[in-house]
């Protein structure tokens, strides 16, 4: 006797592996379970903004008038046509600077720059930033001067969620995985919700546990023993765990639930 793949319990027969209409249910489970976790937003809606934004929005919005306003398709043409119909970047300057300033705003420049700066004058500056940058003194710097905001969580936190820091897929591997075993108390803090010492750490539970999830490839080479005295100094305890490694699940869940049985000391644990 088989029984549906979704988990339903019902028998299926003719060696089908699901109920008609059942094989959606597996992804729908695994898309809720990454909204529960907080992996996607609810409903799909995308990054959302903070109320301090929509406050701004609203305020930049006051005011003004649209358009169309108290037009209507029986009484101007515009209106009726459609003004952008048939219109592209390409044959039209307005969609064109509209599309120039929309660009410019996801790189965090401002909407008027273009408007701002002539030809000659962005040309000056670019010989001005490569005269600075071709010191080697001014580049030592700079490199000092970044590094010092780095240190600042609050810098490190904006930086990261201006750049829509996600869970890569060997992260959401492992927290579907954290999840099937039942240890969700591990949340996903790498979009900058948590820096410690200018580090910011894959996973936290809460208190003074802390688990970095390494790829193979773009690990490779590194000691994960430097990551893990850093936390150390602050009074956090870190697992690492390689890719590799997910290849058996047992292991894993054997080796976190053993991990979250330890006290925080400054063992270091690999």
């Amino acid at each position: 006797m088989t029984y549906c793949f979704c988990g339903c319990g019902q028998e299926v027969k003719n060696g089908n592996k699901f109920i008609h209409g059942h094989n959606g249910r597996l992804i729908i489970e695994d898309v809720n379970k990454r909204i529960k976790l907080g992996l996607l937003p609810s409903g799909f809606s995308g990054r959302t903004h903070s109320e301090e934004s929509n406050r701004k929005i609203s305020q930049a919005k006051k005011g003004s008038v649209s358009w169309n306003k108290g037009l209507a398709k029986e009484t101007d043409e515009r209106v009726k046509e459609g003004w952008c119909k048939g219109l592209t970047k390409e044959t039209d300057s307005r969609i064109a600077e509209a599309a120039i300033k929309s660009s410019l705003s996801h790189i965090g420049l401002p909407r008027n720059y273009t408007q701002s700066h002539s030809e000659e004058t962005k040309e000056l500056l670019r010989q001005i930033n490569l005269s600075f940058y071709s010191d080697p003194k001014n580049r030592e710097k700079r490199s000092r001067e970044t590094k010092e905001k780095w240190k600042d969580p609050a810098y490190v936190s904006k930086q990261m969620k201006g750049r829509g820091v996600r869970p890569n897929k060997l992260e959401e591997r492992f927290v579907c995985l954290l999840a099937e075993e039942n240890l969700i108390q591990f949340r996903y803090v790498g979009d900058g919700e948590l820096i410690i010492g200018g580090k910011c750490p894959d996973f936290w539970n809460g208190d003074h546990k802390l688990i970095e999830v390494y790829g193979d490839y773009w690990h490779r080479g590194e000691d994960p023993k430097d990551r893990i005295y850093h936390f150390v100094k602050y009074g956090y305890n870190c697992l690492i765990i390689w890719e590799h490694e997910l290849k058996n699940p047992e292991q894993i869940t054997l080796k976190v639930a053993d991990f979250t049985g330890q006290y925080c000391t400054a063992t270091a644990t690999i």
